[in-house]
């Protein structure tokens, strides 16, 4: 069931992708967008308006997916789909093959339709040969342009519809003559197939079962090829995680730790897993059709009893009797003309599981796989000082009591194991490395499901808390969508769809080891000041009471929820305009200065004093 805001997430991906110039199948988004849904920590809810930044996020997120050729995630969840899409309309084959020969016969049909009236033994022939051309070519029974193919139908039909039912089949309305027409078909069908029972016609009539044989023997053979080439590298793959994720010993507890060389960049080491679950799930497939493959040759051979069986019964009833009722072989022949029609079935089934296979080893063949450097890889011998390394061989011989054997377990054949048998500790421990369980020394109950694991450490470890260990097993598949369909998890990722924290954050201890290391010159480094050095321990005291204070403060911030409900709010301001003002400007002549001199002043006494002016004259 779509929900509708899947159905607009997909359309805005679609619109988005038209100008980057991706083109991706409609239904595919589809499928991976419910995937990836499935994962609450987006924070998509049905209320976009609250949610649209998530959206608009998730939409980037999806584009750059659906755009990256190299991603072999998206590889991975491609071929999921196709091969799902595929098989899921299987049975759409056979209709449109159907559709598609009717559609081809059609102006045939059309024209016997039209004829109302048979006025000439011309007109009688007319008909009879488009009849038999119409019937030979619905019912696949050769070429009905050869003469001896078209005398042998004409025969038959003959032997079944007279002149005057031929006649009075030209007044019928049109409706009635296509049903004529098909039980006709039929019936000519099963005539001719019992006359090549019978060595007594069946011009080209090609033999289905034989040439079904021939054809699902190449198929098998093309689908074995591709499934060892698909194990190699998944051998490959495994013995290099189970080599360098190994389980490792402190004190009574076990832990598994990566030892990967430091020249390998992590980046590839994830590129690998990936590459395993991506191998994994073609082998699973190419397992399934190769299962759908025995399918039909169990279903050619069921059908090709039963027309065995029903022509030694026609045969009986037609050699004893020198005429036979209308209603007595008729059935049979059209019993017969079904059986015929269900092995035409099977071929184009069968063609179609190998055109799935064909199209299938286009997406592996998109990955790029380095033998030689697996190959190093896996020739690399490594060193761990002062750690116990558990062995692979004493695991197996180790056996816990409450580890069931799966041989005493009723139907162990049919036994579901989760996770398809894989370890569900390593699967988690090592972030999505596929490590095969070892069912030689035991499953495990949980819940009424089985475990397997790979050795009996991982169980031991499992043992301690299974629901944590269950639970990282969802969170590992929402971060990788194509363990979900993979592993069936989609029914217990959908039943936890509102859990945003499946697993608690896992503390990680560092190591400590005492090193000492000795210069070849003790002046190498020049001396220098270290000015955040403090002698005294009160100071190292005091920094330590302010950051822990540090902790009882908190950083408060509020948000409203809807915040497209706030009014926009605008000010106006004036800007400051430039202004100039004159003011007056000082200016200076060089005049002379006025200097007087009064005579008389001191040792006279009388009044005859006067002023002697000194003043320097201007210059011309």
């Amino acid at each position: 069931m779509v929900s509708r805001i899947e159905r607009n997430i997909v359309k805005e991906i679609l619109r988005d992708c038209r100008p980057k110039n991706i083109q991706p199948n409609e239904n595919f988004v589809m499928y991976v967008v419910k995937l990836f849904l499935l994962d609450p920590n987006w924070g998509i809810t049905e209320n976009l308006l609250t949610s649209r930044a998530n959206v608009q996020t998730f939409v980037k997120y999806m584009i750059n997916q659906l755009g990256s050729k190299d991603s072999v995630d998206m590889m991975t969840l491609k071929m999921q789909f196709y091969y799902m899409w595929s098989t899921e309309h299987i049975q759409d084959v056979l209709t449109n093959n159907t559709s598609s020969l009717l559609a081809k016969l059609s102006p045939i049909k059309d024209q016997i339709c039209l004829i109302r009236r048979i006025s000439t033994e011309e007109d009688m022939d007319n008909l009879r040969r488009l009849i038999v051309v119409y019937i030979v070519f619905l019912s696949g029974l050769g070429n009905a342009m050869r003469d001896e193919v078209f005398l042998e139908g004409l025969t038959a039909m003959k032997s079944v519809m007279t002149e005057e039912e031929l006649r009075e089949f030209c007044t019928i309305g049109k409706d009635q003559k296509e049903t004529q027409l098909k039980e006709l078909s039929k019936i000519v069908c099963g005539i001719r197939l019992f006359n090549k029972y019978c060595d007594k016609g069946g011009v080209g009539i090609p033999d289905l079962a034989e040439i079904f044989k021939s054809a699902v023997k190449i198929v098998r053979d093309e689908m074995d090829l591709i499934l060892l080439k698909v194990l190699a590298k998944v051998e490959y793959l495994t013995k290099l995680f189970e080599k360098y994720y190994a389980m490792r010993k402190y004190g009574p507890l076990y832990f598994m730790e990566s030892v990967f060389p430091s020249h390998v960049e992590k980046g590839y080491i994830e590129f690998c897993k990936d590459q395993l679950i991506h191998y994994r799930q073609y082998e699973v497939i190419i397992r399934k059709n190769i299962e759908s493959a025995e399918a039909l040759i169990n279903k050619v051979t069921e059908i090709e009893e039963n027309i065995n069986t029903l022509m030694e019964h026609i045969f009986t009833i037609v050699s004893t009797r020198l005429a036979v009722p209308v209603k007595i072989i008729f059935p049979l022949f059209n019993r017969l003309s079904d059986l015929w029609t269900d092995l035409q079935h099977q071929m184009i089934l069968l063609t179609r599981h190998s055109n799935i296979m064909s199209n299938l080893d286009t997406y592996s063949k998109m990955l790029s796989f380095n033998h030689a450097l697996i190959e190093d890889l896996l020739r690399e011998e490594y060193v761990l000082e002062n750690i116990y390394i558990v062995e692979t061989v004493d695991c197996c011989l180790i056996k816990y009591k409450d580890l069931i054997d799966i041989v005493d377990l009723d139907d162990y054949e049919n036994v579901h194991l989760e996770y398809l048998g894989f370890c569900c500790y390593k699967l988690v421990e090592s972030n999505g490395a596929l490590i095969p369980g070892i069912t030689d020394i035991g499953v495990a109950v949980y819940n009424g499901k089985f475990y397997a694991f790979s050795s009996a450490e991982a169980y031991h470890c499992f043992k301690l808390k299974p629901q944590e260990y269950i639970n990282r097993v969802l969170y590992l598949a929402r971060k990788k969508p194509q363990l979900i369909h993979f592993l069936m998890l989609d029914k217990e990722l959908l039943s936890v769809s509102n859990v945003k924290k499946l697993v608690g954050e896992k503390l990680y201890v560092k190591k400590s080891t005492s090193v000492k290391v000795q210069t070849e010159n003790r002046y190498v480094v020049p001396p220098s000041k270290d000015v955040s050095y403090k002698w005294n321990v009160w100071d190292l005291k005091r920094e330590v009471i302010l950051m822990s204070n540090l902790l009882n403060c908190k950083t408060v911030s509020t948000q409203t929820v809807k915040s497209h409900s706030t009014n926009a709010l605008s000010s106006q301001t004036v800007l400051q305009k430039c202004e100039e003002t004159q003011t007056t400007i000082d200016k200076y002549t060089s005049v002379p200065t006025p200097s007087n001199f009064i005579f008389g002043l001191r040792g006279r006494k009388d009044d005859k004093q006067f002023v002697l002016e000194l003043t320097r004259p201007v210059a011309e």
